[in-house]
């Protein structure tokens, strides 16, 4: 729940009278502009930033995850897939060689050790490490920069699938058409009423 939320940086106002509520179970994308406020406002919300004025409220008890666009996990390179996974979640090892099936990995990859992925393999890895800890509330920044085809269908996948509440920023169209209820646009520093993701 958001209200009256204001933040400056000097004399530059980057977000005035932010009002936002989010039931459980929403999915949204803010929509705007790059340097318009979108990363300043996750940033509040996850507590890396400190706002001037408002409210900023997250439910009792509810778990936030923040994947920004630099999520940079170091893995370990002489791990299994199945190890590396299971430091982010409590998994037994056939659940994790389904979860990681989920993510496009094919069995000899999952029982090799993660020096042998690629690049994009490796992002596909953090991501899905990442997504595992399952928290009741999902926040992405731009979560398919870098990422390869594959990887980006897989997210795509998962945030169907995913019941918690999620706030989506990306310039992916075609993946905030599919994953998302509604868009809110943020614009001269203030959240417009959101819109249906379907018009």
């Amino acid at each position: 729940h958001i209200q009256g939320l204001s933040k400056s940086f000097g004399k530059n106002l980057v977000l005035g009278e932010v009002d936002l509520h989010l039931f459980c179970g929403d999915k949204i994308a803010i929509n705007a502009p790059n340097g318009s406020g979108k990363t300043t406002l996750l940033n509040i919300i996850v507590e890396k930033f400190k706002h001037d004025k408002g409210t900023v409220r997250i439910g009792d008890g509810l778990r936030l995850g923040y994947y920004a666009q630099e999520h940079l996990d170091v893995l370990d390179e002489h791990a299994t897939l199945v190890e590396e996974l299971q430091k982010s979640a409590p998994i037994a090892y056939w659940d994790a060689v389904s979860y990681l099936k989920r993510f496009l990995f094919d069995l000899p990859q999952i029982k090799s050790e993660v020096r042998f992925l690629s690049g994009g393999q490796k992002s596909r890895l953090q991501l899905a490490k990442f997504l595992a800890t399952n928290p009741d509330i999902l926040i992405l920044d731009e979560p398919t920069n870098h990422l390869d085809l594959k990887t980006v269908l897989a997210l795509e996948s998962f945030l169907k699938e995913y019941v918690g509440t999620l706030v989506l920023v990306s310039h992916d169209r075609e993946l905030v058409r599919n994953v998302v209820d509604r868009t809110y646009e943020l614009k001269n520093g203030t959240i417009s009423k959101g819109l249906s993701s379907e018009s």
